[in-house]
């Protein structure tokens, strides 16, 4: 197994690339008559788990505690990262899989498709109006299927593709979508499964904030 300096505490704590996390062995002074100092053995860091399964470890800096998450200081010390990301990805989408293996730098944008391509990450509800008859529904596939049902001459294509093209004219890509006009009716945000709080960029890493997945 190999052991690696962990960032910002070198000379106290080290890091595997399976993900265990240790103090190093040092000596500290003793009030102890003609002894001027004691041996303090290393040892593994036990792990917490976060309410969203991220795994942390508590490091001691110059009696200072900070709480760090695991899979940050295994990508920092095992992780290449040559253009410079922000975000730690989990591959096999298991955050508590913190083998240096299994975890990679990644962009904002590939890190939250991978939270939804596994659903770690969930878009709540955003209804939509029309704008001709005010009728509001809870999600463009709603009203695909309404369009459908009412008017089957304005659809040749699958209600998921309707329901993209509904989407781009809420968004503004385009004026109409099937003959109506359409527009958001609330507002929403995207919401990392597990927080308790709405992040629109899912954390901040630079802050030592959490990743998706």
């Amino acid at each position: 197994m190999t052991w690696k300096p962990v960032e910002g505490y070198e000379g106290l704590y080290e890091v595997s690339e399976r993900g265990e996390v240790r103090s190093c062995a040092r000596h500290i002074k003793t009030n102890i008559l003609h002894v001027e100092s004691r041996l303090i053995e290393g040892r593994i860091l036990k792990q917490n788990t976060k309410r969203n399964g991220y795994k942390t470890v508590d490091l001691c800096k110059e009696g200072k505690v900070k709480t760090a998450l695991v899979h940050r200081i295994v990508a920092k010390a095992f992780c290449p990262n040559p253009n410079g990301y922000r975000f730690v990805n989990h591959i096999d989408s298991n955050r508590a899989n913190n083998d240096s293996c299994n975890l990679e730098w990644v962009s904002s944008s590939e890190n939250r498709m991978h939270g939804m391509a596994y659903g770690n990450v969930t878009f709540p509800a955003k209804p939509i109006m029309c704008i001709e008859n005010g009728m509001i529904f809870d999600r463009p596939h709603l009203a695909a299927e309404w369009i459908k049902a009412n008017h089957p001459d304005r659809i040749n294509g699958s209600i998921r593709v309707a329901a993209q093209n509904i989407r781009g004219a809420c968004k503004g890509l385009k004026h109409t979508a099937y003959g109506f006009t359409w527009k958001y009716h609330e507002g929403s945000t995207t919401i990392p499964k597990g927080s308790r709080a709405k992040r629109p960029e899912m954390g901040d890493p630079s802050q030592e904030g959490e990743d998706i997945v």
